[in-house]
C-alpha cells in the first residue's frame, strides 16, 4: 500500500508520497501484525489519501485480496476517531481510500468494484466498534474510490499514461478540497510526522486535534522567535537605535511611524508563515511576538526618551534663566526710576 500527504495551501505539485511495506513483506517476519497496524495508523494519521494496491486476480479471495489489511485499516482508523473529547465524527478527518486494481483483465471493472465494495461492507460489519459508531457506515469515515491499471510490463506505456491520470485526479481533488485548519502546513510536516510516529510506537492514543494544536504551538513559537530575531538583527533597527543614541540628532514625531513600519515587517512574515495553523494558537503567539518586538525596540525608545528629557530640561532651564534675567533687569530698572524721582 502507499499513501500521500498534500497541502492544499500550496501548489498542487507539492505532494509527499509515502511508500509503505506491503501486507506480506518479508522484512517483518511471519507474524508481525503489530508493525502492520503501526504503519497503517501512521499512514492514516498523516495522509489525505491512502492507496491500496489489489491484484485483479486476487479479488474475491480471503487473504490474497488484502482483507486482513483492510480490516486493519478500518480498525485503526476508528482509533483516530475515538480519541479526544469530540464524539461528532463530522468534525474528524476523513481519508480518501483508493483501491488500485492492478493488472486488470477482461473482467468488467464494475464487477470488480462491486466485489471490493462487498468486502469493505463485510469487514466493516465484522469489526468491533465503539457504541457511538455502532450504527455508522464506512462512508462516514472514508471517501472510497476505485481505479484500475493495466499490466506494468506487458502494457508499460499505457500503465504510465494511466498512472499520470490517477495522479492528476488526486491532485485536482486535493486542490478543490476546502482548507481545513486542523491540517498541518508543510513547514511543520517534519515535526508533525515525528510526533505521530512517536505516539504510534509508544502505543499512546493518537488525538489528532490535540496533535495539531501541539504542532501549531511549537511552530508558531519558533516563527515568532525567528521574526523577532530578524527585526533585531536588521539594518533598520540598528540605524534607528544609533540615531536615538546620538544626542545631536533631532527626532520628530516620525519616530513612532518608523518603529511601526519596522515592526510591521516582522508581523507580515509571521502572518504569512503561520496562516494555516490553528487560529487561536497563532493569535496567542502573535501577541507574544508583540512582546518580543517591544523588547527589541526598548533600547531605541530608552535612548530617545533620555535625549528628549535632556533637551526638555535644557530648554526649561534656558527659559527659566531668560525669565530670571528679565526679572533682574526689570527690578534694576524700577530701582533706577525710583532714584531719579527722589532726586
Amino acid at each position: 500500500s502507499s499513501s500521500s500527504s498534500s497541502s492544499s495551501s500550496e501548489s498542487s505539485s507539492n505532494t509527499v508520497v509515502l511508500d509503505l511495506e506491503g501486507s506480506d513483506g518479508r522484512e517483518r517476519g511471519e507474524d508481525d501484525q503489530t508493525f502492520e497496524k503501526q504503519t497503517a495508523l501512521f499512514a492514516l494519521a498523516s495522509s489525505d489519501v491512502l492507496l491500496v494496491n489489489v491484484w485483479c486476480n486476487d479479488i474475491g479471495r480471503e487473504h490474497a485480496s488484502g482483507k486482513p489489511l483492510l480490516k486493519t485499516i478500518l480498525q485503526v482508523n476508528l482509533k483516530l476517531f475515538c480519541t479526544g473529547s469530540s464524539t461528532n465524527n463530522n468534525n474528524n478527518k476523513k481519508t480518501k481510500l483508493i483501491f488500485v486494481i492492478r493488472d486488470r483483465s477482461k473482467t468488467p471493472i464494475e464487477l470488480l468494484e462491486k466485489s471490493l465494495a462487498e468486502d469493505i461492507h463485510q469487514v466493516w460489519q465484522s469489526i468491533k466498534k465503539p457504541d457511538i459508531f455502532a450504527q455508522s457506515d464506512v462512508c462516514e469515515f472514508f471517501d472510497v474510490g476505485y481505479f484500475s491499471l493495466p499490466h506494468f510490463e506487458h502494457e508499460n506505456e499505457l500503465f504510465v499514461k494511466e498512472c499520470k491520470g490517477l495522479r492528476a485526479a488526486l491532485l485536482s481533488s486535493a486542490t478543490n478540497t476546502k482548507l481545513d485548519e486542523s491540517k498541518v502546513p508543510s513547514t511543520a510536516l517534519p515535526t508533525s510526522m515525528r510526533e505521530i510516529w512517536k505516539a504510534v510506537k509508544e502505543n499512546r492514543d493518537l488525538d489528532l486535534p490535540a496533535h495539531a494544536i501541539m504542532v501549531a504551538t511549537v511552530r508558531c513559537e519558533e516563527i515568532a522567535t525567528m521574526c523577532a530575531d530578524a527585526v533585531e538583527a536588521s539594518d533598520a533597527i540598528g540605524m534607528l537605535c544609533k540615531r536615538a543614541s546620538d544626542s545631536k540628532m533631532e527626532f520628530s514625531n516620525a519616530l513612532g511611524k518608523e518603529i511601526e513600519a519596522i515592526a510591521k515587517t516582522g508581523f507580515d512574515v509571521y502572518d504569512a508563515e503561520t496562516a494555516f495553523f490553528d487560529k487561536n494558537v497563532r493569535e496567542m503567539k502573535r501577541r507574544e511576538l508583540a512582546g518580543k518586538l517591544t523588547a527589541v525596540f526598548k533600547p531605541t525608545l530608552e535612548a530617545h526618551f533620555t535625549n528628549v528629557s535632556k533637551k526638555l530640561l535644557t530648554k526649561v532651564k534656558r527659559e527659566m534663566d531668560v525669565a530670571a534675567n528679565g526679572f533682574e533687569n526689570e527690578d534694576a530698572q524700577n530701582k533706577k526710576s525710583s532714584s531719579s524721582s527722589s532726586s
